[in-house]
């Protein structure tokens, strides 16, 4: 199922985090747009109406999927919740290789937790850049997600908090001021770029930056 490994890609790893409403979709929709192979782990059906993505209807499904792209071009989405779902679909992700992978809702249902990644995940996160992969893991309580994303994320996309731990842990990792976070409202978004070391403030309504 592997296909030859384009180098020339730069793969990222994104985590947009935000309570609900904050606007999250917009920003993994202006994440995705330019990706042509998506696999987007989808347990709240986020994904069903957005054009162009089929639906795999288990994990089975969505590695044959993936084997008859032939090096092609797919979006798809698997609605699924188990924390089973959720690795195995990672590991489809690994091994395809130049694509997008979407981790949509990472601290619901056990998929994730404060400790260390789960092991799947784990091996996107850290070894995925080398098989260009973009990584866009999505979560309303980074407090309650796994560590690695938090850590290992070159971009960092933060809208309003719901809760006080969730911004003191998103603080912490990015030494942005717990008042500054808690005081963003819905659509508005701090950007960070660790490889630029760079922070900027988005209107998510106009898609215009300025330095924080």
């Amino acid at each position: 199922m592997t296909d030859l490994i384009d180098t020339s890609r730069e793969a990222r790893i994104y985590l947009v985090t935000g309570a609900s409403g904050s606007g999250k979709s917009s920003i993994v929709k202006a994440l995705m747009k330019d990706e042509k192979r998506v696999i987007a782990f989808d347990p709240d059906d986020e994904y069903g109406d957005e054009k162009g993505f089929n639906t795999a209807d288990s994990c089975v499904d969505l590695l044959e999927k993936v084997c008859a792209t032939k090096g092609g071009g797919m979006k798809t989405r698997i609605v699924a919740r188990t924390p089973e779902a959720f690795g195995a679909s990672a590991s489809v992700a690994f091994e395809w290789g130049n694509c997008a992978f979407i981790a949509e809702e990472l601290a619901g249902e056990g998929r994730t937790n404060p400790g260390k990644a789960p092991r799947d995940w784990h091996k996107i996160i850290s070894r995925g850049r080398k098989r260009g992969i973009n990584v866009i893991g999505v979560t309303q309580s980074p407090a309650e997600s796994d560590k690695t994303i938090l850590r290992n994320a070159s971009h960092l996309f933060i809208g309003r908090m719901g809760r006080e731990a969730d911004a003191k842990a998103v603080s912490r990792e990015i030494d942005v001021p717990v008042e500054t976070l808690l005081q963003l409202k819905n659509l508005e978004f701090i950007v960070v770029n660790k490889n630029a070391q760079t922070k900027e403030f988005l209107d998510v309504r106009t898609m215009k930056r300025k330095k924080l």
